[in-house]
């Protein structure tokens, strides 16, 4: 049922919002952003600006799911440190555009909180990688809220522990597929970061992870242009809505864009390289809270 809804979400955004877009004014006098304003998704806007140093630090509940194991999987707590810049461009008096980008370290580990368990199998991670975060903010005094979005590349290094005497052929060579090697995967999630003053945040948030047992190159970029062509058309979407409603703006790009992330990691969780015919990868699902400062 859930990958029939994640299909038809995609439907809807790839063909309802080109139409929506052609209505814009083509006039770009009232839009206070400039050709500085990139699209949120792209290699270039990794490095495409540098503001506000910060850090930021997150406590994590995981939940593993793996369609092709049998066996159980024990959930440990996360805990993440990230470092990178954060860029707050205005629109109007009260609505925002934040920006961040960060290199983050992060690791998955009984040592974090959870006691030791006769689950079947308890998966030990350290991973890195690369992300982006995004999204508007509306500013009430000196406080900001903002609804936000995110996407990450990173890197998995995950090694298993087995607490039963055996695990079936099948479950054996799953496990082999990742058991300490280093696996390319993403990571998408939806939060809010509420800054109290300039310098601090709160952030909560709820992420969504693919761990791939193989890369297959020319499936995975085809995969990842769909994704990634249907943010660029909630980008467009959003953009023509801050002209006539821009109140209305950090809601409509909040959901549009975690929408598009939903449906997208449910059609992965049966094939990682979704729509094109591949195996099912190991999933997991985190809500995290944590702290940003900046400098």
């Amino acid at each position: 049922m859930l990958k029939k809804i994640a299909f038809l979400v995609i439907l809807a955004i790839v063909f309802s919002i080109p139409i929506a877009a052609q209505e814009e004014d083509s006039t770009e006098a009232d839009e206070q952003f400039d050709s500085k304003d990139y699209d949120d998704f792209g290699l270039f806007n990794y490095f495409g600006f540098a503001k506000d140093p910060m850090i930021e630090v997150f406590y994590g509940a995981p939940k593993f799911a793996w369609k092709s194991l049998k066996s159980s999987l024990q959930n440990n707590p996360s805990a993440e440190i990230g470092i990178g810049y954060s860029h707050r461009r205005k629109y109007n008096a009260h609505i925002y555009k934040l920006n961040k980008k960060m290199f983050f370290v992060s690791g998955i580990s009984q040592n974090f909180g959870n006691a030791n368990s006769k689950i079947e199998l308890t998966p030990e991670m350290w991973r890195f990688g690369l992300g982006l975060t995004y999204g508007y903010s509306y500013k009430i005094g000196r406080m900001f809220i903002t609804p936000y979005s995110s996407n990450s590349f990173v890197w998995s290094n995950i090694s298993f522990k087995n607490s039963v005497a055996t695990l079936s052929s099948t479950d054996s060579t799953n496990i082999n597929l990742y058991n300490k090697a280093f696996r390319f995967g993403t990571a998408t999630q939806a939060g809010i970061e509420i800054s109290i003053v300039p310098v601090f945040s709160i952030n909560c948030g709820y992420e969504r992870s693919v761990i791939f047992p193989r890369y297959l190159f020319w499936k995975q970029a085809g995969s990842m242009l769909l994704e990634f062509g249907g943010y660029g058309l909630t980008d467009r979407f959003v953009k023509s809505i801050l002209r006539s409603s821009p109140y209305a703006a950090p809601i409509v790009d909040f959901f549009l864009k975690n929408a598009v992330s939903f449906a997208m990691y449910e059609l992965r969780k049966e094939k990682m390289n979704w729509p094109f015919k591949s195996a099912s990868p190991l999933t997991f699902d985190t809500w995290k809270i944590g702290v940003t400062f900046r400098f």
